[in-house]
């Protein structure tokens, strides 16, 4: 089973390989450097590590549940749920903070 984790965490590095040439493209060069308004190298690392991390455990959780059979589906997944994930924790974040029609009026009486 950690063999589909591995193979998870290949995914996610492909994943990340490709958000690395868009945001190479975004900024005209290196996305870590701060004078071109990137995020700063530790900020930048931090966010593949995760990425990864967060593709190995699902992949490598989902691989002892039998959803994934093979290699290509557990690299599939490693391509695909740190997108999915981001995606589910920005959904709840903005359902956990309250709107500007909520009534709170944002003042601390």
């Amino acid at each position: 089973m950690w063999q589909y984790a591995l193979w998870g965490v290949a995914g996610a590095l492909v994943n990340c390989c490709v958000k690395f040439l868009e945001d190479s493209q975004r900024v005209n060069g290196w996305p870590w450097a701060k004078d071109r308004n990137g995020p700063g190298g530790g900020v930048y690392s931090t966010w593949i590590l995760v990425h990864l991390v967060v593709a190995g455990v699902v992949t490598f959780t989902l691989a002892n549940t039998d959803f994934i059979t093979n290699e290509v589906v557990a690299f599939g997944a490693g391509v695909g749920w740190p997108v999915l994930v981001k995606k589910i924790f920005a959904s709840v974040e903005s359902a956990a903070l309250p709107t500007a029609g909520d009534g709170d009026g944002g003042g601390h009486g």
